[in-house]
């Protein structure tokens, strides 16, 4: 392993540990948490100008899990990309990883004060995670043809 490798398995380690924090935090931790993130991003809407019905507590709440989980997907393509040789290997391994780190992350929401697993989230989570792998393919594909064009 060269050091390029253990700096982003250790980013993507450390990134599923924030994930897994926030599912370990109780029910009232949790909801402190996004109730401050709502009154944030209404006191922005409001700044603008912007109609702030919409948005509520559960919309922040599953945003933040489609968030979280594409950023894990960005993380999870650098590693694949250096990790994993062939295209098969590469596609079974992020296909493993967007299942498998939803389902422990809800699952231990269940042992968490005042939680409960959702297998909502767990859809929301894998979709995040491919979204933020796609977009990482593409701009590492834009970026790929920049250079090769300057």
């Amino acid at each position: 392993m060269n050091k390029k490798q253990k700096l982003w398995l250790i980013v993507l380690a450390g990134y599923i540990g924030f994930i897994y924090g926030h599912s370990f935090m109780n029910a009232e931790l949790s909801s402190a948490e996004s109730s401050f993130v709502l009154q944030t991003a209404l006191d922005c809407l409001d700044t603008v100008g912007v109609s702030r019905q919409w948005l509520t507590e559960h919309t922040i709440r599953k945003s933040a899990h489609f968030a979280e989980y594409a950023g894990m997907g960005f993380l999870l393509y650098q590693n694949l990309k250096l990790w994993q040789q062939d295209r098969l290997t590469r596609f079974t391994t992020g296909a493993l990883a967007v299942v498998v780190i939803p389902f422990i992350d809800e699952t231990i929401q269940l042992f968490s004060e005042g939680r409960a697993a959702m297998i909502e989230d767990v859809w929301l989570d894998m979709s995040g995670a491919v979204s933020g792998l796609i977009a990482a393919g593409i701009l590492a594909a834009a970026w790929r043809r920049i250079r090769r064009t300057n």
